[in-house]
């Protein structure tokens, strides 16, 4: 199933900043994004948080919306010649056996690999770096240590996200009618 994705900051139960903050940056990479709960459970929509929580989900939905341009990109080719959206690591590095069991990690088309800060209180991301070159979104540094794992600096307010060199990622500008 091509167009998915979670409830993001959960459905049933209540949040709390940290999860749904997290959460909001993942989900910026699920091919169907949306956060809404059960009725009668605590609101979780980004007014409800801190002002640094609501800066950084604006970061994250900004990201999501500048890379729409790839996003159709993949649909269509979804569409027409029935190819995946999402992927493990797995699926491009068939022959390297270290992403047979990655499941923390995924790509975005063959093109971007995001490597979410999952855990609670961490800034740092353990991720494996497959052996291709890579380069830090947006700074556009390049990943020096590949085919392994490698420890990613990775605050709450970061999106951890790099780019596979030899591919072109179309973008746009969020546009100014963009309320968020």
């Amino acid at each position: 199933m091509t167009f998915s994705g979670a409830e993001i900051c959960g459905f049933n139960g209540d949040t709390t900043e940290e999860l749904c903050t997290k959460w909001m940056v993942l989900g910026a990479f699920y091919p169907f994004m949306r956060n809404h709960n059960a009725i009668g459970a605590k609101a979780q929509d980004p007014a409800v948080f801190s002002w640094e929580a609501q800066q950084i989900m604006k970061q994250a939905l900004f990201m999501r919306y500048s890379l729409l341009p790839y996003w159709y990109t993949l649909f269509s080719k979804a569409s027409t010649i029935s190819t995946t959206v999402i992927e493990p690591l797995f699926f491009e590095y068939p022959n390297d056996e270290n992403t047979y069991n990655i499941d923390r990690q995924f790509l975005v088309g063959p093109a971007i690999l995001v490597s979410p800060n999952l855990v609670s209180n961490s800034s740092i991301v353990h991720a494996y770096v497959p052996q291709d070159v890579w380069y830090e979104f947006p700074s556009g540094i390049q990943i020096t240590t590949v085919g392994q794992y490698v420890d990613f600096d990775t605050p709450i307010q970061k999106i951890n996200v790099h780019i596979r060199g030899g591919f072109i990622i179309p973008m746009q500008i969020p546009g100014p009618n963009l309320v968020i």
